[in-house]
């Protein structure tokens, strides 16, 4: 998995290798269950990147991007939170 804010402090982007999750699954059946599983990808990535690293500075967050790939793209779902959460970097 990888986690990176984008230049402007506004969107997280979460890149997740199919390659590595633990179950086996076709890329369309991933692809097609992604807009429902991305919610909760989303906060469980929010919660562990919410606590205070040493060192740290807080970044605002209004957008999380969660994608899953396999050398390309495989699907891509975007949410809009109803208000900025400070992450880590």
């Amino acid at each position: 998995m990888k986690a990176a804010i984008s230049g402007d402090g506004q969107e997280l982007t979460v890149t997740l290798d199919v390659d590595e999750l633990p179950f086996l699954a076709s890329e369309q059946s991933l692809a097609a269950r992604l807009p429902g599983s991305a919610p909760g990808i989303g906060e469980g990535i929010l919660a562990m990147l919410g606590e205070r690293p040493e060192p740290g500075e807080p970044r605002p967050v209004r957008i999380v991007r969660v994608r899953l790939v396999k050398t390309e793209l495989v699907a891509e779902s975007i949410l809009e939170l109803s208000g900025a959460r400070e992450v880590y970097a």
